[in-house]
């Protein structure tokens, strides 16, 4: 396969503005980023990738991926082979890599090619402008580089091309996306991946048997269990699996799968021996003392576990020689409360000292519930244990108010969360329409995803304007926030605003910008709201001489330390049993979780790959939009972008943004 090389001195960050430069020869549609010396750039030609085979022109109208894969032997060479013709383990390696390279831009891909399975695994279209997620170079050290084509097939001719660069030797270091930046973690694991037929491939999670041989086994406890045994419903199949995705076109692969939650046949810890312990981290959600609970009752009433402890304090409290004791009497009535009995703590993750920790105090069993900052130390807190070839279950239990967990249908505490928004909700508009021109306005959680604000507002139905992280809007000017404010005053007399704590934080001005982060390595945002009602007051009062009476309401800690709702408790507790039968089961280093309504297993990279956000182009935004009768504020500029994105043809690809970065971060300028 004939290249053309140019040299360059530009980093692999400035790829794709140089690359974009040499789109607009016509000989030239793709680009591979490779160390050539130093310097330089690789540039494939569509011919040869006809020429090659690359590019099947039997897919018709519908957009095509289509793979190839380059090596680099020790003589320096490089020769390629399509991705159908590699072994099945070289395969399983690939299948890990659903990565995006250096912040380039995707487009939307509707279907999938016959003559390969790989396209529900790498996600391809799931995102726009997606940022590069952590690179695991080290699983395959001949793999170079990967690229693969985006085809319109209207022409016959790709539009585009777009590269995965993987690099073997370091090359990249330092390009990561600050997945595991909070606390310098990196997670190394080999992904276990298994394909069948019809293009399912199952994304398995880890086992005890894997890195530790000959485990003995033991019969299930549930067996005499007599709650089990009156309904005759024992064990999961161990084929049991759940699909990522349950809207699928009749001639698409099945695609994505995890392993379903449950209670095995046989367990790989015999009752006496289990030495379990439950560390909470992060900020408060509601739940956590249910999860706490569950876990307690589950180890005790349903395998026999006496011992379980709880880790004070976070991560920090496995350097503490204080420990709880959990009983099923001391947790008989938590669920009641609000916040965790163990209590938390940002940061404090020294991989070493917790493990060493563990190790000392002959704990077998951990239970980390937490965040995705939590679940990525739970990451490493697993691969030091299996390094150490250490007989420990590392078990996650996801935990986020803001509901930006990917993969999953929810996180806990959320509804309880959007529950208690509503009665801040429904306060501001008993407030707002009790004096003229009142506005109420009320500041919720959301750092980066509009999830409570979205659903809340929707639960009211007394909201008049609803401003998220993911939905860019401009205050001043034709179509602007100020505008609609006073139209709906003069309207009705008074109006309803409910913000996300991380939404327009990009209209601040800069003397407000701290840049500042807490020990979770969150950025510490600037207080949105009091800054919104300043500048609407200000409005109002200088540029339109209009009186109007604001009313400021943040309920953000009264949500968060509230006690979880029914559903909550509910669903604490399938989740807590959930984590409970995969670690007595010799799974590890997997995190729980509810996929299209059922308890799956779900290995720790899947949730600490990317945050789940709103997606303004969905029909859920759709329905906000009706109700609140707002318009999308945004500029003619971003409205132009949104009308000019291509839809897929059906609702393949409707769920599949739930794992991706915001659509609209490649509309906000």
């Amino acid at each position: 396969m004939s290249v053309v090389d140019f040299h360059c001195s530009v980093g692999p960050e400035d790829l794709y503005t140089s690359v974009d430069q040499h789109f607009a020869l016509p000989s030239i549609y793709a680009a591979v980023w490779s160390k050539i010396g130093g310097t330089g750039f690789v540039l494939l030609r569509p011919f040869d990738c006809y020429q090659s085979g690359v590019v099947d022109r039997r897919v018709g109208g519908a957009r095509r991926i289509c793979v190839f894969v380059y090596f680099r032997y020790s003589g320096g060479e490089c020769s390629s082979v399509p991705f159908e013709l590699l072994d099945l383990s070289f395969r399983a390696a690939l299948l890990s890599f659903a990565v995006s390279p250096c912040g380039s831009r995707f487009e939307q891909v509707v279907g999938a090619v016959p003559w390969w399975n790989l396209y529900e695994v790498l996600q391809l279209a799931l995102v726009v402008r997606q940022p590069v997620k952590p690179l695991r170079s080290d699983r395959v050290s001949q793999l170079v580089y990967i690229w693969y084509c985006i085809n319109t097939g209207r022409r016959g001719m790709p539009r585009a091309f777009v590269v995965l660069v993987l690099d073997s030797f370091g090359l990249l270091k330092g390009l990561r996306n600050g997945s595991f930046a909070t606390m310098g973690l990196e997670c190394k694991s080999m992904p276990k991946i298994v394909t069948g037929a019809h293009g399912y491939v199952l994304e398995d999670v880890p086992h005890l048997s894997d890195y530790i041989p000959n485990l003995p086994v033991y019969p299930n406890p549930l067996e005499d269990n007599p709650a089990y045994s009156a309904v005759r419903q024992y064990f999961v199949h161990v084929d049991d699996s759940v699909p990522e995705k349950v809207v699928v076109h009749k001639d698409s692969p099945r695609g994505v799968h995890f392993r379903r939650a449950g209670p095995r046949e046989k367990v790989y810890f015999e009752s006496e021996d289990v030495n379990a312990c439950i560390v909470t981290c992060g900020g408060l959600c509601p739940g956590l003392n249910t999860v706490i609970r569950e876990i307690v009752c589950g180890l005790h009433h349903m395998y026999g576990v006496k011992r379980v402890i709880g880790i004070n304090g976070g991560y920090r409290g496995f350097y503490s020689k204080n420990t709880v004791s959990l009983t099923p009497n001391s947790v008989n009535d938590i669920h009641k409360r609000g916040g965790t009995i163990l209590g938390t703590s940002r940061g404090g993750h020294d991989t070493k000292k917790i493990v060493d920790s563990i190790q000392d105090r002959g704990i077998n069993q951990v239970y980390i519930i937490g965040g995705d900052g939590t679940q990525k130390g739970a990451a490493v807190i697993f691969e030091e244990v299996k390094r150490r070839g250490l007989k420990v279950a590392v078990a996650g239990i996801p935990k986020t108010i803001d509901n930006d967990i990917p993969v999953i249908d929810k996180s806990f505490g959320f509804d309880s969360a959007v529950e208690e928004a509503q009665r801040a909700i429904n306060a501001a508009h008993v407030e707002a329409t009790s004096i003229e021109n009142g506005i109420g306005f009320v500041k919720l959680m959301g750092r980066y995803s509009g999830f409570i604000v979205l659903y809340a507002t929707l639960a009211s139905r007394d909201v008049d304007c609803c401003l998220i992280p993911e939905s860019p809007f401009y205050l001043e000017g034709p179509g602007g926030l100020f505008e609609y404010i006073e139209k709906r005053l003069k309207e009705q007399g008074h109006m309803v605003i409910v913000m996300a704590e991380g939404a327009g934080q990009e209209l601040l001005s800069e003397d407000f910008q701290t840049a500042t982060h807490d020990a979770s390595g969150n950025k510490l945002l600037d207080d949105c709201g009091l800054w919104m009602c300043r500048r609407i007051k200000d409005y109002f009062s200088k540029k339109k001489k209009m009186a109007i009476n604001l009313k400021y309401i943040d309920p953000t800690y009264m949500i968060r330390a509230i006690p979880s709702n029914a559903s909550d408790n509910v669903y604490c507790t399938l989740l807590a049993q959930s984590a409970v039968h995969g670690a007595m089961a010799g799974f590890t280093g997997f995190t729980v979780g509810l996929v299209n309504g059922r308890q799956t297993y779900i290995p720790f990279y899947r949730i600490n790959e990317v945050r789940n956000h709103v997606i303004i182009t969905d029909r859920m935004w759709a329905r906000l939009l009706s109700s609140t009768n707002q318009p999308s504020f945004l500029s003619p500029k971003q409205a132009n972008v949104v009308a000019e994105m291509e839809h897929p043809d059906t609702q393949l690809l409707d769920d599949s943004f739930a794992d991706g970065e915001k659509v609209i971060k490649d509309i906000t300028f």
